[in-house]
């Protein structure tokens, strides 16, 4: 018996080692690879907004992803922290890598716990330049924004889960909190459409309020189009607990169509029923 034990675990590390042997050439083009984009990606990204990124640990799992861990994001100039994430993970496909198909080679991008920190005197700073500003806020378009929004919903090969963000934003005492508690983006196959959920809360300590907490539950889900006219959304909110003002459920239906929202109620409201029309072109208002 005791022969058969030792000739078992003789086996056992055997198998060990060849996997060991095997696998590191493989793990060490993989990491080079993951490194060699990551360097790319981020120097392309301080360039363009000013900010850089920095983190604790990148660790590739050899068979499945990458895992972040403790990333922050800077001003450039100032080194002012501004978002700090704990955890963020990529899955990819092995074999795309392998052979260079790096647009089929990501699958899922998963982000948690992520905090992010800003006061109205902060924000100001970035409006500094009023001319440039006002040119290119008059460059700003409806269909400019359908394109921005087009092209962060399609431009990402792969399906995107964002957990845990919380936004903070204070203005002298009064803070304001926006959190979300997840955020999921799904492509379908064709990419004519994205299914989009979003669930949170928003939560405010002002003094409108008495320096009283006032907040509400929200939910959003539904399918964004390609052409991004057509899109439609469930809107939910309601009571939030830990708040000491908050308001009743209720459901909304929110359409998107040729530069127009149309916003109406699911249930009796008061006890009506309600349809608002936005129309973005003329800043007119329906109901």
């Amino acid at each position: 018996r005791a022969l058969k034990t030792i000739i078992g675990i003789s086996i056992f590390l055997t198998i060990i080692a060849m996997t060991i042997v095997v696998l590191h050439p493989l793990y060490t083009r993989v990491d080079q690879a993951v490194r060699s984009i990551e360097a790319e990606a981020l120097g392309r990204f301080e360039q363009k907004s000013g900010l850089s990124v920095s983190y604790k640990s990148l660790s590739p799992a050899i068979l499945s992803g990458i895992v972040l861990k403790g990333i922050s994001l800077k001003d450039s100039n100032t080194k002012e922290e501004i978002l700090t994430i704990k955890k963020t993970s990529i899955k990819y496909n092995l074999l795309n890598i392998l052979h260079g198909d790096m647009k089929h080679a990501f699958t899922k991008l998963s982000v948690s716990n992520v905090i992010i920190k800003c006061s109205q005197e902060k924000l100001a700073g970035y409006f500094t330049s009023s001319e440039n500003k006002q040119e290119e806020k008059n460059a700003v378009t409806i269909s400019y924004v359908e394109d921005l929004v087009r092209n962060l919903a399609f431009s990402v090969p792969f399906d995107v889960q964002i957990k845990n963000v919380r936004f903070v934003y204070s203005s002298g005492k009064d803070v304001y909190t926006i959190a979300l508690r997840e955020l999921l983006l799904k492509k379908d196959t064709q990419a004519t459409s994205v299914f989009l959920k979003l669930t949170g809360y928003v939560d405010s300590n002002i003094s409108t309020f008495g320096y009283r907490s006032a907040g509400l539950t929200y939910r959003i889900d539904g399918n964004l189009m390609n052409s991004i006219s057509g899109s439609s959304f469930r809107l939910m909110v309601g009571d939030y607990k830990k708040a000491d003002f908050s308001v009743k459920y209720q459901e909304f239906l929110l359409n998107y169509k040729d530069h127009s929202f149309i916003v109406r109620t699911t249930r009796n409201f008061f006890p009506l029923n309600m349809r608002v029309l936005l129309n973005l072109d003329s800043s007119t208002l329906d109901a």
